[in-house]
């Protein structure tokens, strides 16, 4: 009995170690739920983070995008305002007793209006009313505005690609310019200047040796002429003018135009090695 009690003492408490062994394990796993819980946790919280952060970029650039374009409607409300103001400006020009004033408002306002040539070209009766002051009287204000609108390179552009009637414009425009002591320099005073105009009065001399438009050529003559008044131009003009101006090519159609073959005379003359020095 004694032995029996020794060895039940001897023998170890089975349940006693199944149960710490399984309150170990469930320890254990009870870390690792508190871990996962806590790094789930961790991950909401940062995406929660980022979506606000993504949010609040989102506000910030819609809040940009609104700033924006409220200044772009306010810088398109306060350019059509400069727009009218200035199409008013141009329709002044066809009064006379508003044109000295609208002169100089448009001359102020110039670099603001980058189309004003085309504006001025294609507003009725505006160009005519400006012709109108160059001829009667010599107005070098009216010169000086239109040189300051660009109005050379788009009359130009009219003599090369335009009707018969548009180029016949264009090219008095361009040759009451020339006439004007200022306009004169303005045009001579460049290289690429003197050749742009220089090109299109032989691209034209060559158009009218098949065309032979005499209103055209009256001009284009007189242009050329005026030229020759300018030394650096007159020298070039040595070089390259156009062959139909020097030989007989047009004699038959000026035949009858006492002014414009005195005209063409008087430009050989100014381009020959006698002619006098100015």
């Amino acid at each position: 009995m004694y032995m029996h009690q020794a060895v039940a003492r001897a023998v170890p408490n089975d349940r006693f170690y199944s149960t710490g062994g399984i309150n170990g394990m469930n320890n254990a796993q009870l870390a690792m739920q508190l871990q996962q819980q806590q790094l789930h946790q961790q991950q909401q919280q940062q995406q929660q983070s980022q979506q606000q952060q993504q949010q609040q970029q989102q506000q910030q650039q819609a809040q940009a995008q609104q700033a924006q374009q409220a200044q772009q409607q306010q810088q398109y409300r306060l350019a059509s305002i400069e727009d009218e103001k200035i199409y008013h400006l141009v329709l002044e020009l066809t009064h006379p007793s508003n044109r000295e004033q609208a002169l100089l408002e448009l001359s102020k306002k110039r670099e603001q209006f980058d189309e004003l040539a085309l504006v001025l070209w294609h507003s009725f009766g505006v160009m005519a009313a400006l012709l109108q002051e160059i001829v009667a009287n010599d107005n070098t204000e009216v010169i000086t505005f239109l040189l300051s609108t660009e109005i050379i390179p788009l009359c130009l552009r009219i003599m090369e690609t335009g009707s018969e009637l548009s180029k016949t414009v264009a090219i008095f425009i361009v040759q009451r310019i020339l006439l004007d002591d200022m306009g004169l320099a303005y045009i001579c005073q460049t290289y690429e200047r003197f050749y742009a105009v220089g090109t299109v009065l032989s691209n034209m001399v060559h158009q009218l040796v098949d065309t032979l438009a005499v209103r055209l050529l009256k001009h284009v003559v007189k242009c050329y002429l005026r030229l020759s008044d300018n030394p650096r131009a007159r020298e070039a003009l040595r070089q390259c003018l156009p062959e139909p101006l020097r030989d007989a090519t047009f004699a038959q159609v000026l035949k009858d135009d006492v002014t414009t073959k005195r005209c063409l005379a008087q430009l050989i003359i100014n381009l020959s090695d006698n002619a006098p020095v100015n």
